[in-house]
C-alpha cells in the first residue's frame, strides 16, 4: 500500500457493486461500438475466491479501444480476455 491509495482510490460511493452497475459501465464504454461487439452473457463470475464484484460477459468482437477505454476507467481493477 502506498501514499497514493488514499487519494488515488475510488470512493465508495463509485464502487460497482451489483451485476446492473456492471452492465451499465460496460454499455458506457461500448458506447457506437454497441451493436458491432454484440454485448451478452454478462453475470457475476465466482471462480475467485475471495473476489467479489467480479463479473464477465460476452463479445462476439473485442476491441482494443473498448479494453483500453474500459481498463482505464477508475472503477475497474483489471480486464481479463482470452
Amino acid at each position: 500500500m502506498s501514499i497514493f491509495d488514499n487519494f488515488l482510490s475510488v470512493k465508495e460511493s463509485e464502487k460497482i457493486k451489483s451485476e446492473s452497475a456492471s452492465r451499465d459501465l460496460i454499455i458506457e464504454h461500448l458506447g457506437e461500438d454497441i451493436g458491432i461487439l454484440d454485448f451478452s452473457a454478462h453475470r457475476k463470475y465466482d471462480f475467485f475466491e475471495k473476489k467479489d464484484n467480479v463479473y464477465q460477459f460476452t463479445v462476439k468482437l473485442l476491441s482494443l479501444d473498448f479494453l483500453n477505454r474500459l481498463g482505464k476507467d477508475k472503477r475497474v481493477k483489471n480486464v481479463y480476455f482470452a
